[in-house]
């Protein structure tokens, strides 16, 4: 099942669908953590999907972004996930960024924590200054 159709899942009023979502989304999620987070920044970013699923997507990914830096894991992962050099950090960010420019202010504000969380870890490693003088 893709993402997004997850995504929608878990908005259904049917307790048995959500729970049966939120587990496919812990799978996803577990099967391979950075494609995860580039699939919910694809998502926050395209314009012709729903708002709602936008920044669904967008929350989601903010979390997953903050447990991962925050909670004990292993400092390779934490590595190899904020290293200067992944492209996947990077996809994700190009993502957010163009969301900036959205015509739906809930959809913007999302992309804006994001970024935040991502320039938050960023600037406690010594990474990316750039950014800042962008926005």
């Amino acid at each position: 099942m893709d993402l997004l159709a997850v995504l929608e899942l878990i908005q259904n009023p049917n307790s048995e669908t959500r729970k049966s979502a939120e587990t496919c989304l812990i799978d996803l999620e577990k099967k391979d953590y950075a494609k995860f987070n580039l699939e919910l920044s694809k998502i926050l970013s395209q314009e012709n999907l729903n708002p709602e699923m936008r920044r669904l997507g967008g929350l989601i990914l903010k979390n997953k972004i903050n447990n991962f830096w925050e909670n004990n894991l292993e400092q390779p992962k934490k590595d190899y996930f904020f290293d200067e050099k992944t492209s996947v950090k990077e996809e994700i960010k190009k993502n957010v960024i163009k969301v900036l420019n959205s015509s739906n202010k809930f959809v913007r504000r999302t992309a804006s924590q994001v970024l935040a969380k991502i320039s938050q870890i960023e600037i406690s490693k010594k990474q990316n200054i750039e950014l800042i003088s962008f926005l």
